[in-house]
């Protein structure tokens, strides 16, 4: 967040805009926790129950890009970051459980 104060505060100075990898940071944190969240929810249904609720996913990302005026290419982009989550998210709702887990 843009502090106008930010060197009067003490400490070490803000920095106005984040680095890369305090950008990546968040967004590795964010995957993890979806996948994971995903993948907990995904136990609960049957093969056409875990069909509806990816779909239902998708349309509802789809009405957030066009509400969030994304070109074409940018929804495309992340419709398919989307389904990377899903695909892993399936792949680990679907493997056995170890017995050592949390």
């Amino acid at each position: 967040m843009l502090r106008g104060k930010r060197d009067s505060f003490g400490g070490p100075p803000g920095h106005p805009i984040p680095s890369m990898d305090e950008v990546g940071g968040r967004i590795l944190v964010l995957r993890v926790v979806a996948i994971a969240a995903l993948a907990r929810l995904l136990k609960r249904y049957d093969e056409k129950g875990k069909a509806e609720l990816t779909a239902a996913f998708r349309r509802a990302i789809k009405r957030k890009c066009g509400q969030a005026n994304l070109t074409e290419g940018d929804t495309a982009a992340a419709l398919d970051y989307a389904r990377e989550l899903f695909d892993e998210a399936l792949t680990r709702a679907s493997a056995p459980q170890s017995s050592g887990s949390h």
